[in-house]
């Protein structure tokens, strides 16, 4: 019905428009040819005129080509003979008749499209377009149409593809119901051998690409980039481009290949790759071949230079971030493509061409300036991700040596262009250094893949090198432009601060030939003066990414570099004296250097510490690099004025050099430059803890110098460093420092001065009694005999004297002194106070040396590598802690015997009392002398049964495993989940279960530690498992999976291991997934995959337990191994079972014995000894017990114990020599471990013998 109703209205419309057509055409034919238009037809009958209007907005009625013929085409035809006809509104025939081979239709409608301004909506696309544009498609899809009207499309497809936008590209022509659509009609016709088809094509394609790219690859979806590529290129119709040398006049404009940059630009980053490798195939190779025109094979050589081109600069881009996983293989794979091409490259870049040609080298000098930049932002990002410890997988870097080598060779004298493209590239260089060990000692220990980096980077180093040294033979005026280039003075500077000497030397002489001077300073200075701006702004940026990463590769030459330039700056002919004023930018340029200054001193300052058991550097460079850096931070500082009067906004310029001092900055401004002092020397007074006497006093006095002025202006200094300065002044601080008592008055007063008032009552003491000024007297008096009374500084502004809720007040120590009137009560209650205050500091300097020998004492516990990473005392294979060689460790001793003397004889004359301390102390000697007289040790071995020897040698860890495999990995609490309590530790022990419920919660204690350490430093990766089964076990259940043998390189267990099981991908991240400890009970080999049974714990959460089923998956990661702690636990299980249990629990020392002068000399001739090591040798050769042989010879000692000692436990305390920069015991200290009580030693017995008794008479009598 609606059919017959539309073709019942269809017909009575077609009646009415071929009525007034055929008027039209009565009136038309009745008139002369000139007069025939539509405005005669208006005038005449305007029916006639709106019947054309009306044929025009009728799909039906123009769709049928015969009833156009029979009255349309000639009214049509004649109407437009003079002009075409022009209509405001897009009509359907416009799109139908722009497919039509009527010339008038055709010319019509293609004028229509061209005047057109606004872009197709998407209504006016469902009425004009699409339909005309699906029969069209259908007509010529099919394999007989003619190359006439498949021309005749693409030609109007393109026409109507201008006015379409991204939208409408998107939801109106990609979604036409056609087969085939317009991509896939693109393709067939590709084929096409017709040049002019595949010419339209291609214009359509990169029309569709340039509007909407992701649309076009959805198109597409399997055909890869590369394959459209070879659709195109291998088309017959393209070979009859590539023929025609007209196409390839200019290099630039080739029609045929210009859609090849937006081709790639439609791209992934991913796949970039690919197309560009199958470009160049084309572009370079193929085409190159000698059977085609000269012009067209520059030009193809000009289309692959900018396709590889642009291929480098999407990996250059500060927006393409370089995945370590996959983007360092691609980046390899992309300079092998450069590396396989560059002879055309480097051709292209030096090639004699000619003008029109220029080109071709343009292109190829930004392709190696691209493929260089790359290789260098590689090597960055492979170190910034091996510094962080992430996982990197490495790309081959064969290729870029060749291509370095490439260039080289075609880098001569004189091309500017060339230099210009190469030096930036290393900028990104700036802070690089070789990987070092922990510790040098165990260089061995270092991962592959830095030791290939080390590798790399050194052979980078040394192209770099060779190119900047080529600078040196270029004329001075050709460098001269480079000092006003930021391009390239910012990559020389990086280079003159790198961590290579080579490098650093090539650079030093370029500028040396830039500035014509022969002086390296001389020269730093000439570019101050020339190109202050760009030489600060670079100096500034390449400092900052020093101080940044903290390598200390090229700090050295930074600070020799830095000093240099502050003299350049700063000196009798700097340019900030010289200069009378600078602008806003040069100020901040000013004030940022200042900064970074100090920043990277800073940096310098506290990383030392990390650096020195790190870094190929003897002790003696390392101190020469402390005094470098010092005398650089003492010299920086002396300019602080000149710093400060160059940032002012107007500085009088001075008439003479004398009256340089009378202008200098305001008050103000020197405040602001000693802020950015103050608030970065925390790394500095990390130095006080120095080992060598003459550094320490080079830094006290710098830090001397600064305290004073900065609080001469009233700048105070970080709390971290002014706590530190303090802590390490105190004389029973927790900061122990090879200060000298004067060294540490001087520090003090200094620190006073800064804050106007002394701080005389110290928080951290626990008794509440003031230290009187009287202890100042004798702690001034110590220094050398002389007296640091501390003073009131002038201020300007007042400082509250209020701190810490302790009021500070200043009396006259001489009053004090002669004060001798005081009462006999005042009298008594101050010696009460002193004694006090003794037993106090006694009490504090007993627990100090009890902490030490605790720490020291399991340091012999020999194992493998284990979880307990960073626990004191636990040194296994990868974990033991490195002694710092160069400072004085927390852990040491301290060195100072800073007893005070009794200073109540400057008030009464009276025996001082007996602390209670001193006379515990001398009972314990009386009771060490006693032991003396005892025989040795001897111990009678106890013959157990079977049982009890596997009891001792296998005891069972079910408990402690059932323990840690409930905890929850992620509590967060520093205790462990469970409800362990720990008692305090006794000093000796009756009952062996007493003792080990002790010390078992403190096991437990320090394994949840070191597992949420282990937690927290995790760099494994996690892998997929699939379950195989699940069963019940004992206590426990236990889990069998599978995976490949090639992942267990990224997860590495082994049995004892503890792993942590999620539901998640990323178990260390996602705590809220289900999850669970678990121990590897055991690996099994099976082809190429690994089974590992887990065991978890019975109360494992049901949301996790129903995920361990057949063919399950989960996540594992490994979290630490338990060698260590089973072993500790065993040997606390199996206590009872060893000979020595008793003198373990009792802590019962092994008594010292008496030898005659004879036999105490034959040891020592025998093996080069000492009488105090030969004593020690013999003792414990005679003792059974435990056995602490302290000293700082101890090779001897082995070999004297190999020989003599077979049932003796010997505990060598090798933690007490006194090579590098530590110490050794003080006197005081020596005697107490030596000979004190047993008490003083906590549970663990020991015997010590001194072995240094002679080197320490030689010291008390000094």
């Amino acid at each position: 019905m609606v059919a017959e109703l539309a073709n019942r209205i269809n017909a009575l419309d077609f009646q009415r428009i071929d009525r007034g057509l055929k008027k039209g055409e009565e009136l038309l034919r009745a008139v002369e040819p000139q007069r025939r238009n539509q405005s005669y037809l208006a005038k005449q009958d305007t029916a006639a005129l709106m019947a054309i209007y009306e044929s025009l907005c009728c799909p039906d009625y123009h769709r049928d080509d015969a009833r156009l013929s029979k009255h349309f085409d000639y009214v049509f035809e004649q109407v437009q003979q003079r002009k075409v006809l022009r209509l405001g509104d897009m009509l359907p025939a416009m799109a139908r008749f722009l497919f039509s081979r009527n010339y008038y239709r055709h010319r019509f409608a293609a004028n229509c499209w061209d005047k057109m301004t606004d872009k197709l909506s998407a209504k006016t696309f469902d009425w004009v377009i699409n339909d005309n544009l699906a029969q069209a498609i259908v007509h010529v899809a099919n394999l007989s149409a003619a190359s006439e009207d498949i021309i005749g499309f693409w030609k109007a497809f393109l026409l109507m593809l201008e006015k379409m936008d991204q939208d409408l590209v998107t939801h109106r022509l990609r979604g036409m119901e056609v087969q085939p659509d317009i991509y896939r009609l693109a393709l067939q016709h590709l084929a096409a051998s017709s040049g002019t088809i595949v010419q339209l094509v291609i214009n359509a394609l990169s029309g569709l690409l340039t509007r909407a790219p992701k649309v076009f690859w959805s198109a597409m979806e399997t055909i890869s980039p590369a394959a459209v590529i070879d659709c195109i290129f291998q088309s017959p119709g393209f070979e009859k481009l590539l023929m025609n040398a007209e196409f390839f006049d200019k290099i630039a404009e080739s029609a045929p290949i210009a859609w090849i940059p937006g081709f790639l630009k439609s791209i992934g980053t991913d796949h970039r790759y690919d197309a560009c490798r199958s470009l160049l195939r084309h572009l370079l190779e193929r085409f190159q071949s000698d059977k085609y025109p000269d012009d067209t094979r520059l030009a193809c050589c000009a289309a692959g230079m900018g396709a590889l081109n642009l291929t480098l600069e999407t990996f250059v881009s500060s927006d393409y971030k370089i995945n370590p996983s996959t983007s360092l293989i691609v980046i390899s794979e992309l300079m092998g493509l450069v590396n396989k091409h560059r002879n055309m490259v480097d051709g292209c870049a030096d090639g004699n061409i000619t003008p029109a040609q220029e080109t071709l080298r343009t292109l190829g000098m930004s392709v190696i300036k691209n493929a260089l930049t790359l290789d260098c932002k590689s090597v960055r990002a492979e170190f910034d991700n091996l510094l962080h410890d992430q996982p990197v997988q490495r790309g081959l870097r064969s290729h870029s040596q060749p291509i370095w080598q490439g260039v080289l060779d075609i880098f001569r004298p004189g091309n500017i262009e060339l230099a210009k493209s190469i030096i930036p590239a290393t900028s990104v260089l700036a802070g690089l250094d070789r990987f070092h060990p922990k510790d040098r000692k165990k260089a061995e220990l270092i991962s592959k893949d830095r030791v290939q980096f080390n590798k790399d980077l050194d052979e980078l180093m040394d192209n770099i090198s060779r190119i900047i040294d080529r600078l040196s033979d270029f004329s001075s005026l050709d460098l001269a432009q480079f000092s006003q280039d930021s391009t390239m003075i910012q990559p020389l500077v990086a280079t003159l601060l790198s961590c290579d000497q080579r490098v650093c030397e090539a650079t030093v002489g370029a500028i040396k030939a830039m500035t014509g001077e022969d002086v390296r300073q001389e020269a730093l200075q000439n570019l101050l003066e020339t190109s202050f701006s760009p030489m600060l702004a670079s100096i500034n940026s390449t400092v900052k990414e020093v101080s940044r990463v903290r390598t200390f590769g090229p700090v050295p030459y930074m600070i020799k570099i830095n000093g240099e330039v502050l003299t350049g700056l700063t000196g009798n002919t700097g340019v900030l004296r010289a200069r009378s004023s600078f602008s806003k930018y040069e100020r901040y340029l000013i004030k940022d250097w200042w900064h970074s200054q100090w920043r990277a001193l800073h940096v310098a300052f506290e990383s030392t510490e990390v650096w020195s058991p790190s870094v190929n550097k003897s002790n003696s460079e390392m101190q020469d690099f402390c005094r470098a850096v010092m005398e650089y931070a003492e010299a920086l500082f002396d300019e602080f004025t000149v710093f400060a009067s160059a940032l002012k906004s107007s500085t009088p310029s001075p008439s003479a050099q004398e009256n340089i001092e009378r202008h200098l900055s305001s008050r103000e401004s020197i405040r602001e430059v000693l802020a950015i002092v103050g608030n970065n020397i925390n790394g500095m007074v990390t130095w006080l803890r120095l080992r060598d006497g003459y550094l320490v006093s080079i830094i006290t006095k710098l830090l001397g110098k600064l305290l004073h002025d900065l609080g001469e202006y009233n700048v105070e200094v970080h709390d971290f460093a002014d706590k530190y300065i303090r802590n390490a002044c105190m004389s029973d601080g927790t900061v122990r420092t090879n200060m000298t008592m004067q060294q540490k008055a001087e520090l003090q007063r200094a620190l006073d001065e800064l804050h106007g008032f002394s701080e005389i009552v110290e928080a951290s003491k626990v008794s509440s009694v003031p230290r009187t000024q009287a202890s100042l007297d004798s702690w001034s008096r110590s220094a050398g005999g002389m007296q640091h009374e501390p003073r009131l500084p002038p201020k300007s502004e007042k400082k509250s004297a209020v701190k810490h809720g302790a009021v500070s007040t200043f009396q006259s120590l001489s009053k004090v002194k002669v004060d001798t009137a005081m009462s006999a009560e005042a009298q008594e209650t101050f010696r009460e106070n002193r004694r006090k205050m003794q037993e106090e500091r006694d009490r504090q300097k007993a627990e100090a040396i009890a902490r030490a020998r605790a720490i020291r004492a399991p340091a012999t516990i020999r194992g493998e590598g284990s979880g307990l990473k960073g626990i004191g005392g636990v040194a296994g294979k990868d974990h033991a802690p490195i002694r710092s060689e160069i400072m004085v460790g927390s852990s040491d001793e301290d060195s100072d015997d800073d007893e005070d003397e009794d200073e109540t004889n400057a008030l009464v004359k009276r025996r001082k009392e007996t602390s209670k301390v001193v006379s515990e102390y001398e009972e314990s000697r009386r009771r060490a002398l006693k032991q003396m007289n005892q025989g040795p040790v001897k111990k009678t071995k106890v013959q157990r049964s079977a049982k009890d020897l596997r009891a001792r040698v296998e005891p069972n860890m079910d408990p402690l495993y059932e323990e840690i495999l409930s905890w929850d990995i992620f509590h967060d609490s520093d205790t462990p989940p469970s409800s362990t309590v720990c008692r305090k530790i006794d000093n000796k022990y009756l009952d062996l279960d007493l003792y080990r419920s002790t010390f078992a919660p403190l096991l437990i204690s320090e394994v949840w530690r070191s597992l949420v350490t282990a937690r927290d430093e995790n760099n494994y990766k996690p892998i997929e498992i699939k379950v195989l089964n699940r069963m019940t076990v004992d206590k426990f259940m236990e889990v069998s999976t599978s995976m490949p043998m090639s992942k267990n390189r990224d997860l590495m267990v082994s049995e004892r291991d503890i792993v942590l099981l999620s539901l998640t991908e990323d178990p260390i991240n996602n705590p809220s997934a289900p999850h669970c400890l678990a121990r590897v009970h055991r690996t099994t080999r099976k082809k190429d995959a690994l089974e590992v049974t887990y065991r978890i714990s019975r109360e494992t959460a049901a949301a996790l337990l129903n995920s361990f089923v057949p063919n399950g998956k989960a996540y594992a990661v490994k979290i630490a191994d338990m060698t260590t702690t089973q072993r500790e636990f065993a040997a606390l299980s199996a206590l009872m079972y060893y000979d020595l249990c008793s003198e373990i629990l009792e802590a019962k020392p092994s008594p010292i014995q008496k030898y005659s002068d004879e036999k105490i000399s034959t040891y020592a001739s025998t093996y080069k000894l000492n009488k105090g090591q030969a004593r020690a040798i013999l003792s414990a050769n005679e003792n059974d017990g435990f056995t602490l042989i302290q000293g700082s010879v101890l090779t001897n000692f082995r070999a004297a114990c190999t020989n003599s000692l077979q049932a003796s436990r010997v505990w060598e305390d090798e933690d007490h020599c006194s090579n590098g920069w530590m110490p050794p015991y003080s006197d005081s200290e020596r005697a107490s471990i030596a000979h004190g009580p047993a008490e003083t030693c906590g549970p663990r017995p020991a015997s010590c013998q001194n072995t240094n008794e002679e080197e320490a008479s030689d010291m008390r009598s000094q």
